[in-house]
């Protein structure tokens, strides 16, 4: 799992899922919370 550090108490794990070729940089990033609150999320 990578991790970024925001300040020096936080740091944000995260997991990269890119379904694109390999060749291709993808345009946007969409971040979404472990528990979501509704399905509508």
């Amino acid at each position: 799992m990578l991790a970024v550090r925001i300040d020096g108490t936080l740091r944000m794990y995260y997991e990269s899922h890119s379904f694109v070729a390999p060749w291709v940089t993808p345009e946007t990033a969409l971040l979404l919370r472990g528990i979501v609150e509704s399905p509508r999320m």
